[in-house]
């Protein structure tokens, strides 16, 4: 990953590197994700805190059980990409983008910031989601999964 982006155009980044949205990261058991992700993947921050919320938001101890796994499994996996100073400056651009496209930004706080953990860094996001994402693309290389 790179450094701090500007507030410019996104710069598209190379095929081989990429930043799962937590969406991407539950169905990473699913053959044709794993056939569409770069060579180097990564995770937010943010990724971990909506998987270990989901932890807390099973309904019953078995789904806990399997929420806890993955959680576990996930950590093994990755070190995550932080919301830091550039992240959170990033965010602020983001924010605007999706006011300025007419959206909410209220109930998608944890998909916005992993969009800025992206723009931060100069990753393309790859996302099962990508509605989540509409007003960003002049931000972030958004990919559909």
């Amino acid at each position: 990953m790179t450094g701090p982006a500007g507030s410019g155009q996104v710069e598209r980044q190379p095929d081989d590197q990429g930043l799962l949205d937590t969406s991407v990261v539950l169905d990473l058991s699913q053959p044709e994700v794993l056939a569409a992700l770069p060579a180097l993947t990564a995770i937010s921050t943010v990724t971990l805190a909506e998987l270990s919320a989901g932890v807390h938001a099973a309904r019953d101890g078995a789904e806990r059980a399997r929420r806890v796994l993955r959680l576990q499994q996930i950590e093994q996996l990755y070190d995550a990409v932080p919301v830091d100073a550039a992240a959170a400056r990033s965010y602020g651009l983001i924010f605007a983008a999706v006011r300025r496209a007419g959206r909410s930004s209220r109930s998608r706080f944890a998909d916005l910031l992993i969009a800025a953990v992206g723009h931060a860094n100069r990753i393309p996001l790859y996302t099962r989601n990508i509605d989540d994402f509409v007003g960003l693309e002049e931000l972030v290389d958004i990919r559909k999964i």
